[in-house]
């Protein structure tokens, strides 16, 4: 079960700390499969225990792909290939520098799987882009992700 992780970088932040170690843990508990792709390469401050690619070799992923903003979802949803893109709305962008209304919308809408951090985040997101998300759930847990939404396991 092919599994990718797109993230901005490795430098230090809330979201890639929960993520790389969410993924980590995974890996040497469960032995899942995971992919993290890379749009700004740097050296990571955590040790990865799994693959890391550039977003350039999204193209032949075939699995869930998993985005946390704005700007790598919509580079997953370019992609033309296999994978299904679930979108983690970590943070409610459009509220600060993510203006553009009808991006914005067009790619909420044309993800496969929207997911809120919260119960508060569902109803903004649902206010905003008229889409329920398809799940609540708190704190990053892939697990959750995995074995909810991985088109191989439903």
């Amino acid at each position: 079960m092919n599994t990718g992780i797109v993230l901005s970088s490795l430098a230090p932040s809330q979201a890639s700390f929960l993520e790389i170690a969410n993924v980590n843990n995974m890996v040497q508990e469960d032995g899942y499969d995971f992919t993290i792709f890379i749009e700004n390469m740097c050296r990571p401050y955590l040790p990865i225990n799994c693959s890391v690619m550039n977003t350039s070799e999204m193209w032949s992923f075939d699995g869930l792909l998993i985005t946390n903003n704005l700007l790598s979802t919509l580079s997953a949803i370019k992609v033309k290939g296999p994978s299904k893109t679930l979108f983690y709305v970590n943070d409610l962008e459009w509220l600060r520098n993510k203006k553009d209304f009808v991006q914005n919308l067009r790619i909420y809408r044309s993800v496969d799987y929207l997911v809120a951090r919260s119960q508060e985040h569902a109803m903004a997101i649902q206010n905003y882009s008229n889409r329920t998300p398809d799940a609540v759930i708190e704190g990053f847990d892939i697990r959750r992700m995995v074995n909810g939404f991985h088109p191989k396991l439903r």
